[in-house]
């Protein structure tokens, strides 16, 4: 049997790129450690040729991913994915038991997708970097960010996070 250990897709149609990170990650992969799926618009729909938001592809991946066992690092940065996004990947990710890294830098995601992140960052104990860069982040979820990060005590690495 074929073991997948990473996913890298950058600048697809998001789509195909939902299609196949849904595929790799709910196909029950044991071994599947990296998925990189950044700048391919998960945010983003298409309607009568205009682009406007939409969760779907995002929420997709996010469901997905989230029960991959062995996922260490998703890479989801510079998708469009808003703050509904954002707190959809928090949200799947506060109990995964395997994610250590997540780069979800230049999404916008606001004050709901980075409270969600904030959570998760409090109830993953595998959690350890988070890439928030780029995300219009205010001051009081900063905040929050800065504590969830304190209360790891050392266990936390927040590369990158507060360049915001």
């Amino acid at each position: 049997a074929a073991c997948q250990r990473a996913l890298a897709a950058y600048g697809g149609s998001a789509p195909s790129v939902v299609s196949v990170g849904v595929s790799l990650a709910v196909g029950g992969s044991q071994t599947l450690t990296m998925l990189y799926l950044s700048q391919n618009s998960l945010g983003v729909s298409y309607v009568s040729g205009v682009r406007v938001p939409s969760a779907q592809g995002i929420q997709a991946i996010a469901d997905a991913a989230s029960k991959a066992p062995a996922l260490k690092r998703l890479g989801l940065a510079y998708n469009s994915i808003g703050a509904t996004g954002g707190a959809s990947i928090g949200t799947s990710f506060g109990t995964n038991k395997s994610l250590e890294e997540l780069d979800i830098s230049g999404n916008l995601i606001g004050h709901k997708g980075g409270r969600a992140v904030a959570e998760a960052m409090s109830l993953n104990a595998a959690f350890v970097s988070a890439d928030l860069r780029h995300n219009s982040l205010d001051a009081e979820t900063k905040q929050a960010v800065m504590q969830a990060a304190e209360k790891r005590e050392g266990t936390f690495v927040p590369m990158r996070f507060l360049e915001l």
